[in-house]
């Protein structure tokens, strides 16, 4: 009896956290989405009333429209997002072969390095990244965007799949060598295929990390020709000249959410089936 009562204690206190961070993870998605469509000025009105939608208008949308270079901006994050995270999959994936399988020396030290990467500040970069780039004439440049993303995303995806092509066993690839095939043959051929799983869900994973970017695109991107969303989320929020337009704000980031919603939906089993391919051998 005390060994039931005490599994029963311990699933409502788990039950209670993940309540908790549920309630962390959508109160604050609610208020973006409730705040999007409350007309101006009665977002901070009233008591408990006001975090029910009482009347609703698209207003905020519309200015948005108005205002802004929404479909540029747009477009600009589909195909920076896009490119940023195929080729951050791409170079890992090869990265993390040669990591997995080759024996070369300095491999761990470099190894360790791309790890210790991703300790380093985003501010800590800023002046000389911007220095460089400007050097080589990339600032106002979607190019330029793409490299900061990839380089970015490469050291927590080259770690993720690092590990799983470890799980993949050699024996595959040994038996591929003794029937004739060469490295990249036993690459393309055996151990690719197997990674489908991880391939999809870092594809999935590194894009909206690079959608969700703030920093980079306000640093590099000074003209709307080289914007992306980001930036539009920065510009909705001086609109007003007295004021910040939490509306508007809200706006944008609903229209910025939404697409990242959708992906998520939409690819959730490959997205949970590449995260959980790892948990067992």
């Amino acid at each position: 009896m005390g060994v039931r009562k005490g599994n029963k204690t311990y699933f409502v206190f788990l039950a209670v956290i993940a309540a908790l961070f549920f309630l962390i993870d959508i109160v604050p998605v609610y208020w973006i989405a409730l705040s999007s469509i409350t007309p101006m000025g009665k977002i901070f009105r009233g008591g408990w009333s006001r975090y029910l939608p009482s009347s609703i208008t698209l207003e905020n949308f519309h200015r948005i429209f108005r205002a802004l270079p929404y479909a540029r901006y747009f477009v600009n994050s589909v195909v920076v997002c896009t490119i940023s995270a195929s080729i951050s999959i791409f170079l890992t994936l090869l990265a993390s072969y040669a990591f997995a399988r080759l024996h070369f020396r300095g491999k761990n030290l470099v190894f360790w390095f791309f790890l210790a990467s991703m300790m380093l500040p985003p501010a800590s970069m800023i002046i000389p990244l911007f220095q460089l780039f400007k050097a080589l004439g990339l600032i106002n440049k979607l190019v330029g965007l793409v490299i900061v993303f990839s380089s970015n995303l490469l050291p927590f995806t080259i770690w993720v799949t690092t590990s799983f092509f470890d799980q993949v066993p050699r024996e595959l690839e040994e038996a591929a060598f003794i029937d004739g095939a060469t490295f990249w043959q036993a690459f393309l051929r055996v151990a690719l295929p197997l990674m489908k799983p991880i391939i999809a869900s870092m594809l999935v994973i590194n894009f909206i990390a690079a959608w969700n970017d703030l920093i980079w695109p306000l640093v590099l991107s000074l003209k709307p020709t080289a914007k992306l969303l980001p930036n539009g989320l920065v510009e909705a929020a001086s609109l007003e000249p007295m004021m910040t337009p939490w509306e508007n704000v809200s706006a944008m980031s609903s229209i910025m959410i939404i697409p990242v919603i959708l992906i998520v939906l939409f690819f959730q089993r490959q997205i949970m089936s590449g995260l959980l391919a790892g948990a067992f051998k």
